[in-house]
């Protein structure tokens, strides 16, 4: 695990606050005809929005429980579901729920994260880091950075990022460490004060395997819990449906 928190951690977002705006002139009542449409188109939109979410939902439920109890213990894994629908007619109508292997990080610093990340630790367990990993990225704030020294700054960066990420073959393994060794030993030998360059933003998410490996790692009532917390990508499509 990476320890950040010589890092500034970024913070979410914060929504702008509302403000008032001037009104447009309506002499003749046409904006105010089209504002009235716009406003009832709305509400039957987020009527019938409400009603597909709903609807749609619980397709997804029902296949995501499907899947995790059907799946336990397997490799063989299905992207996706039908469910059908007929007529008096016998006209057949058809929408495909599909199961993705893609999961969304958990960002260490939103809201109730820490929740989320201890009730994932409380399910899985043992086996915790088999499934997770630490993910981070570190931003830089240009403007920050003096304009006398920026040049030289981005250049040692680079050969900084350069120097850390190279794998070294064996045979230069040691001379890689030592190299490292010595950048470290120079950048402690003054005690500058922190500088408002950097910002960090951590996560946490599955490991590539995390798909696969779950269905053996974790029972299938397990992994009904873990989706309660990191629910599995799942999606609608009602066209071209076989």
């Amino acid at each position: 695990m990476v320890n950040l928190d010589a890092v500034k951690k970024s913070a979410p977002k914060k929504s702008s606050s509302g403000k008032t705006h001037p009104v447009l002139p309506d002499d003749d009542g046409i904006l105010a005809a089209h504002v009235a449409n716009v406003v009832k188109l709305r509400e039957e939109i987020e009527s019938l929005e409400a009603s597909l979410e709903q609807s749609g939902g619980e397709l997804k439920s029902v296949a995501q429980t499907h899947f995790f109890r059907t799946c336990n213990g397997t490799d063989t894994l299905p992207s996706a579901y039908v469910a059908t629908s007929e007529d008096d007619e016998g006209n057949v109508d058809k929408v495909q729920i599909q199961i993705k292997n893609q999961y969304y990080p958990i960002n260490t610093s939103a809201k109730g994260a820490d929740e989320r990340i201890a009730a994932i630790k409380k399910i899985t367990g043992e086996t915790y880091a088999e499934l997770f990993r630490q993910s981070f990225k570190i931003e830089i704030d240009g403007d920050a950075v003096p304009a006398s020294a920026a040049q030289r700054f981005v250049n040692a960066l680079v050969g900084v990022c350069n120097l850390f990420c190279h794998q070294p073959s064996d045979e230069d393994a040691t001379a890689h460490s030592e190299a490292m060794e010595d950048i470290e030993s120079i950048l402690m030998l003054h005690d500058y004060p922190a500088a408002e360059v950097l910002t960090a933003k951590e996560s946490v998410l599955p490991r590539k395997s995390f798909h696969t490996e779950r269905h053996h790692k974790l029972t299938a009532e397990q992994n009904l819990q873990l989706n309660k917390h990191l629910p599995v990508a799942t999606t609608l499509k009602t066209k071209g449906v076989k």
